[in-house]
């Protein structure tokens, strides 16, 4: 899913982590939106979590 600043901007998002290329360049925290829980999470946490699995 694209984060929030991209889903906002109507931006195809790199989703890249930890950070997708859009929020990269503009230095902006890149969050992401879990439908789910309905809680903003920052895609680093997600990628940190991933990355100990």
């Amino acid at each position: 899913t694209p984060c929030n600043r991209c889903r906002l901007r109507k931006k195809r998002c790199d989703q890249h982590l930890p950070a997708c290329g859009s929020c990269e360049k503009a230095r902006a925290r890149c969050v992401g939106y879990n439908p789910v829980s309905q809680r903003e999470v920052l895609r680093s946490y997600v990628h940190h979590l991933e990355s100990r699995i």
